[in-house]
């Protein structure tokens, strides 16, 4: 992908330069924010820069406001996965982008704000949740009409396609498919920035991802076998394990619960975790003590009863709380938040001398 500052020539409609195809998706992880430029250059290095040689499409500019764009992505096996925020534009592929296109599908799944793509005959408003595919062999437009964000999934030719075989076509996905549950509550779970550096590990991410989509795009034969033997049991235990890192401290949090929030039964959020080291129950008591003990040892809480602790972790009895966390920790809350608050008031003491000494 072109840097920042790297101005390739633009074809004909927008396109790459003539005669060639789009780069391949840069390799690893990356940054692109248009604040690294002078605001009158924001929109022309966001369409030179990324635009036309990433998307192999053209971008207009539908705000008088300052325009701004930010992309953070990572290279994950077959996939390309890109969360792009961005002020008002409209984005076009025409004949002659998809002429030069190396013939591989996108999907893109809304996260915020007011877009809507649109190919061939197939418009849809991009709610959060809601998942587009967008085959590359018909023009398409995409609308933002307001400041929003977005996730964007470039594939490599030939990855879904193997998964799904048949003419892929573009296709609406609604955000209450089971499928599609799972695709958004992986992809919640997956920091760009933050993600291991390990290849293995984002080869095994992206075979996920594309797992999913394909079995919500629908798929069949071999394929669904192949799918079904490797990456849904992964992707549903991870979506149950996101869902209770997210709600474990609601005190009636279920297995019911989080089944319904990733289109499961309860059941099966129980055999998910069977593979698992620890019960539903002991999964979410876990990130309970877990926040409870950063929370004792954060100066910021330094202000709150261990009982308002206990009770902002989902525990609704303090004295129960303390003989889990006894169990777990070795200490009780309270001796824990004393050997914190003298080691914090040591310290700083120690600084506080060392600088008047200065």
């Amino acid at each position: 992908m072109a840097k920042p500052g790297d101005k390739p020539e633009p074809g004909v409609d927008g396109g790459a330069a003539d005669g060639q195809a789009a780069p391949e998706p840069p390799p690893g992880r990356f940054v692109f924010s248009t604040e690294a430029f002078p605001e009158h250059d924001r929109f022309t290095a966001f369409r030179e820069a990324f635009v036309l040689p990433y998307f192999n499409s053209d971008i207009v500019n539908r705000s008088d406001r300052p325009f701004g764009a930010r992309v953070e992505g990572v290279a994950a096996g077959g996939v390309h996965i890109s969360r792009m925020a961005c002020t008002p534009v409209t984005y076009v592929r025409t004949r002659v982008d998809v002429e030069r296109s190396d013939g591989a599908p996108s999907f893109y799944m809304g996260v915020g704000g007011n877009y809507r793509i649109e190919q061939g005959e197939t418009s849809r408003a991009m709610d959060p949740g809601v998942g587009f595919l967008a085959p590359v062999g018909d023009p398409a437009f995409c609308h933002v009409l307001g400041k929003s964000q977005g996730l964007a999934l470039k594939f490599a030719p030939g990855v879904l396609e193997r998964l799904v075989p048949r003419e892929l076509k573009p296709q609406s996905l609604s955000a209450d498919l089971p499928a599609m549950r799972l695709v958004k509550s992986y992809l919640d779970s997956f920091e760009p920035l933050e993600a291991t550096a390990d290849p293995a590990l984002l080869e095994v991410f992206g075979t996920h991802i594309c797992d999913l989509i394909a079995l919500a795009v629908g798929t069949s034969g071999d394929a669904l076998e192949l799918i079904g033997g490797r990456g849904l049991k992964a992707a549903r235990t991870d979506a149950v394990l996101t869902a209770i890192s997210k709600h474990f401290a609601s005190p009636g949090l279920s297995a019911e619960q989080v089944a319904h929030e990733i289109g499961v039964s309860a059941r099966q959020v129980h055999r998910l975790l069977e593979e698992t080291p620890k019960t539903f129950y002991e999964h979410v008591l876990e990130c309970r003590l877990q926040c409870a003990y950063r929370m004792l040892t954060s100066p910021r809480f330094g202000r709150f009863k261990v009982a308002e602790i206990a009770q902002r972790t989902g525990f609704t009895n303090v004295s129960h709380f303390n003989r889990l966390f006894r169990t777990r920790f070795g200490e009780t809350p309270a001796s824990v938040r004393a050997s914190e608050t003298a080691a914090y008031e040591h310290n700083s003491g120690a600084l506080s001398r060392d600088l008047s000494h200065k």
